[in-house]
């Protein structure tokens, strides 16, 4: 209120640690991912996650791995962090289509947050996978494709977690790529329920 706003104060600070020199400096995000700008901050992308808040933890994710942490909300301490893998996935090189390279999620990028429900954590990446993991732990408990990295399908915005079901899309942001798409899974196992396109198919 007015008569009480000028005695608010920061009560604590923390680092998530996904910001480092090495990525700063222009090292690849990941083995094999092409360099960043020299000693460029934004190689580390930007933090747009507003972290949601669920009994005095707060769950979030930021770039440019799509890390996903809890944290206790009195304190600042990190109880768990996710990082997830992109062993394995790879690319065709353009006029090169039987040389590969590794798939990276970028230098730069957001990551646009989570979603909480049914004692999980939703979280969706930018090689278009949509991860649930156990809201105690952090380990992983599912996971599903809500489109290809391979057509540059990426998940550029946060789930939502509604009645049983995580509600998520998929966009090729500035990249082009193909049709966007809403789609539903069950919070319970990571099964497909539905999957919208606003582009019509043909006929």
């Amino acid at each position: 209120t007015t008569s009480n706003v000028g005695s608010l104060k920061q009560v604590w600070q923390m680092s998530l640690g996904t910001c480092t020199a090495s990525i700063i400096a222009g090292n690849p995000v990941l083995p094999g991912a092409p360099k960043g700008a020299p000693n460029n901050p934004t190689n580390c992308g930007s933090m747009e996650s507003n972290p949601v808040a669920v009994d005095g933890v707060l769950y979030t994710t930021n770039a440019p791995l799509g890390e996903t942490f809890a944290i206790d909300a009195a304190t600042g301490s990190i109880i768990w962090k996710y990082t997830p893998s992109y062993a394995g996935e790879s690319l065709p090189t353009a006029g090169s289509p039987d040389v590969t390279t590794a798939f990276t999620p970028g230098n730069g990028g957001r990551r646009a947050g989570v979603a909480v429900g049914e004692g999980k954590v939703y979280v969706g990446l930018p090689d278009g996978r949509l991860i649930a993991l156990d809201q105690t732990s952090g380990k992983q408990v599912w996971e599903s494709a809500v489109g290809s990295y391979k057509v540059n399908a990426k998940i550029s915005a946060a789930p939502i977690y509604v009645r049983g079901l995580v509600i998520v899309g998929d966009g090729s942001g500035d990249g082009g790529g193909a049709s966007p798409s809403l789609q539903a899974f069950r919070a319970a196992n990571g099964g497909r329920v539905w999957s919208w396109s606003p582009i019509p198919s043909p006929g």
